[in-house]
């Protein structure tokens, strides 16, 4: 089973992997992107490092459209947007881990808006770094519970 969490944005405000990077960087989030990442051309795996160690995600930028029209209640919300960036991994909290701090960081720095639909958290981008803060704190707690996850 895999998990996914939505980022609304406008295509134009797609950063590049060196901005991006140093988003995430001064919010002090342990993972890095693998060189060669290009979130405007690039598709599917995305390799990433969480406290050095070998992670990473699924991304997709697509058209709104895609995804908006599947959660009615978001219409509204996402309304001035074009665009939205998908990101998924499956069970290991490392992947989760970088998933949600890349997609709270991409929040933050274009003023996007984030879909969580597992528990349907809508999270505004004055939100997202507080979330992605209590989240990673969550996520440690398990991974020293549960470390071959």
């Amino acid at each position: 089973m895999s998990l996914e969490v939505y980022v609304f944005i406008k295509e134009v405000n797609i950063p590049t992997a060196e901005s991006w990077q140093a988003s995430i960087d001064r919010a002090g989030f342990p993972m890095t992107f693998a060189p060669g990442f290009e979130p405007l051309k690039d598709k599917g795996f995305v390799p990433c490092t969480f406290d050095g160690v070998a992670a990473g995600f699924e991304y997709v930028l697509s058209e709104i459209d895609e995804v908006a029209s599947s959660y009615p209640n978001l219409q509204e919300k996402v309304r001035g947007y074009d665009s939205v960036v998908t990101f998924r991994w499956g069970s290991r909290l490392r992947e989760c881990a970088v998933a949600l701090l890349a997609a709270s960081s991409l929040t933050d720095s274009v003023s996007g808006f984030m879909y969580e639909p597992q528990e349907g958290l809508e999270i505004q981008s004055s939100q997202a770094l507080e979330y992605a803060s209590r989240t990673l704190m969550d996520l440690r707690a398990m991974m020293k519970r549960f470390p071959k996850r």
